[in-house]
């Protein structure tokens, strides 16, 4: 790689994450060049807006790329039949639409659970001879972030948390080894929920948490998400959402609030006990405040609602690009380049 490149990173999760960087190898600094985030429904559509975003920055910026640097969560592959699919309409929709800007071949690069990154036709070949490479390369999202965590705030040991659109992550880090296997299914050992802040179905949530003592029960699957519940009260068009919930046109407004802190209680409850659990599994002994670093749409959340004894809730100081940023921050480190925030 020579100076005067560009790369660009890209989290393909609920919503795209992205961030651009142009390289200057000579003095070994990287320097954002935008940062963002959009909701698409296709890969075709994406890259079109990608590119649109893009040439916004600079006329000849799109001649100067040279890597696109990728991460998924592992529920995004699940919409096909073989995993590595989804690698392939990407590069695909990449080659159509940015081809003929490039002076240079893209070189497509996947990161691993490890933080390392991977050729994606080596990802390709893997995946197609072990569906279970799926968790290796398909679950990364998360590691690019943890990396910048580690560096941030100088840790060797931490717990990591991510609450993002659909769901919420809980990554272990102790004497600097991430306690994330290469096979490990996270949503088996508890260590992904499905407890989003915007975008999570109600429904998704009420099958983990014990509603024995609730006043409702849920009707039918109606279109009720976290956002819902997470804004403002009482708006008229909450209550009529949480009404259809409950099975029911119209419900009373002190019994629909009553059912929205229900709900907030539960969820709250449920993060505080798996968390807690991960604390015990991987930090029992340690006598000294665990730090636990915050990251996400709903790491605000998050430090208001963890109530356990024995940590230090710490902001990851970065929007909801984290993810994307802690790509190119992984990359760049492994070439010897330092980001320029």
């Amino acid at each position: 790689m020579s100076g005067g490149e560009s790369i660009l990173s890209l989290d393909l999760g609920g919503n795209i994450k992205y961030t651009l960087v142009d390289v200057d190898l000579d003095n070994q600094i990287g320097r954002i060049l935008t940062n963002g985030q959009f909701q698409v429904q296709t890969f075709n559509e994406a890259v079109i807006e990608l590119k649109h975003k893009i040439q916004n920055v600079s006329e000849n910026v799109l001649s100067k790329l040279r890597y696109v640097l990728l991460s998924f969560p592992a529920a995004f592959s699940f919409q096909y039949k073989h995993p590595h699919k989804v690698l392939e309409e990407i590069i695909t929709s990449f080659k159509k639409y940015f081809g003929r800007h490039t002076k240079t071949d893209i070189s497509f690069l996947l990161i691993g659970r490890d933080g390392e990154f991977y050729d994606a036709k080596t990802v390709i070949n893997l995946c197609s001879v072990n569906y279970r490479e799926m968790f290796f390369f398909f679950d990364s999202y998360w590691r690019g972030a943890v990396e910048i965590a580690r560096d941030i705030f100088g840790l060797s040991s931490f717990l990591y948390l991510d609450m993002g659109s659909f769901s919420f992550s809980i990554i272990p880090i102790v004497n600097g080894d991430i306690k994330i296997e290469r096979y490990e299914n996270r949503i088996y050992t508890n260590k992904l929920l499905a407890i989003g802040m915007k975008h999570t179905p109600i429904l998704l949530i009420t099958n983990e948490i014990n509603l024995e003592d609730a006043n409702f029960k849920p009707y039918a699957y109606v279109p009720l998400f976290t956002a819902d519940i997470f804004a403002s009260p009482g708006s008229e068009q909450q209550l009529l959402k949480v009404s259809k919930f409950l099975g029911y046109p119209v419900i009373e407004r002190r019994e629909a609030l009553k059912t929205i802190q229900y709900i907030k209680d539960s969820m709250s409850e449920l993060v505080n006990i798996v968390v807690e659990n991960i604390l015990t599994r991987y930090f029992t002994g340690v006598t000294q405040e665990i730090p636990v670093v915050l990251a996400g749409d709903g790491k605000n959340l998050l430090f208001d609602i963890l109530h356990i004894k024995n940590i230090k809730k710490l902001l990851l100081p970065m929007d909801n690009t984290h993810t994307s940023l802690g790509i190119t921050y992984t990359f760049l480190k492994s070439i010897g380049v330092r980001i320029t925030w």
